[in-house]
């Protein structure tokens, strides 16, 4: 019998320390933690031996790229023109916004991929069709992110404002479906999303009243332990509410975002496993899982140093140079595009044939 409850009581202690040191896990360590775990979990090659598009790559590249760690970029720019070139074609509009964003946290140049011009594959979509909220969010983030200035934004932002809903949150769903319960509410990912790729506009009145629909929308959703979740706490959900919060400038271990002794922090180091990696619902470490807390977490540390944000791309080399390619400020291209104007206009006024060489 006693032996029993030595046993018992040895096991508590163990739960406890775990429970504690888990708890205890700061920004910085969960970072290191999951990027060491992502890095002997996903690589380049294997998607470049079929030289296909492979999502979960491509955001972990994106994360740990913006977490500082350079490890997979040498071999993805050698990797992802080809890739690109090859499955573009079949490309949806959160492919041309995912692609862009990595290119450009690698320094790549996104107008120019394999030969494809990403934004404005972006820019030239008809996003009255987008049956899901994702794409756009990621759309406009990533048009926003390059400094790429065309109409498209103000399309896509009143696309994502219409599809608020009236519970202040945001769905996966750009409409609601009366047949489908689950796209009539919004949901904690697609909110945090949401907030991500609204926040360069919270100067706009329509735009801030959204936001504050939305921040109230997820502070009302905040679970017990601290974090998110449509269907009990996860990390995913957790993960894109503080991506959002930050990105509008809201501090997420706030008093309004203080559960107890809890917060969004605490909640996401309990998702830390033993193997390092970001625990999934299933238990297991999970990459997906892995790269949007790693984003997170990268995030808040931006956020508390008040540097530039983790979607702030456009000072990169690459992007930079081509943006600069301007004269008194405006892109060359633009100028160009506006002497043909002129010149055809003139040829129309006289009744001239414009004859260019095919």
């Amino acid at each position: 019998m006693k032996k029993s409850a030595k046993i018992i009581s040895t096991l508590l202690v163990f739960v406890m320390v775990f429970s504690l040191s888990a708890s205890a896990y700061s920004a910085e360590q969960m970072a290191d933690s999951v990027t060491g775990w992502l890095q002997k979990n996903i690589t380049v090659e294997e998607a470049a031996k079929e030289n296909k598009i492979d999502s979960y790559l491509d955001w972990t590249v994106f994360a740990t790229a913006r977490s500082g760690c350079d490890s997979y970029a040498e071999a993805y720019k050698s990797y992802i023109g080809n890739a690109v070139s090859e499955n573009f074609d079949s490309f949806y509009l959160s492919d041309y916004a995912r692609l862009a964003l990595t290119a450009m946290s690698v320094g790549l140049n996104p107008k120019d991929i394999g030969g494809k011009n990403l934004l404005n594959a972006i820019a030239q979509t008809d996003y009255s069709t987008e049956m899901y909220t994702g794409g756009l969010f990621y759309a406009l983030i990533a048009l926003n992110a390059a400094d790429y200035d065309t109409q498209a934004q103000q399309k896509i932002l009143g696309v994502i404002l219409e599809s608020q809903r009236a519970d202040g949150g945001f769905n996966s769903y750009v409409k609601i479906d009366p047949d489908a319960y689950w796209t009539v509410s919004g949901d904690p990912d697609s909110t945090g999303m949401a907030l991500q790729a609204l926040a360069i506009y919270k100067e706009d009145a329509k735009v801030s009243a959204a936001i504050e629909k939305a921040v109230i929308f997820a502070k009302n959703s905040q679970l017990n332990d601290g974090g998110f979740g449509a269907y009990g706490v996860s990390a995913e959900s957790t993960s894109q509410i503080l991506l959002g919060l930050c990105a509008v400038g809201i501090d997420p271990l706030g008093k309004d975002f203080i559960k107890g002794e809890n917060n969004m922090l605490t909640s996401l180091s309990s998702f830390i496993n033993e193997d390092g990696g970001a625990r999934c619902w299933d238990g297991s470490s999970n990459i997906m899982t892995g790269y949007q807390l790693l984003m997170a977490v990268e995030a808040y540390e931006r956020f508390t140093e008040n540097e530039e944000g983790i979607y702030e791309l456009s000072v990169l080399a690459e992007i930079k140079n081509d943006i600069q390619n301007s004269w008194f400020g405006i892109s060359l291209p633009v100028i160009a595009e506006f002497i043909i104007t002129v010149i055809e206009y003139f040829f129309d006024l006289f009744g001239l044939e414009l004859y260019v060489q095919p």
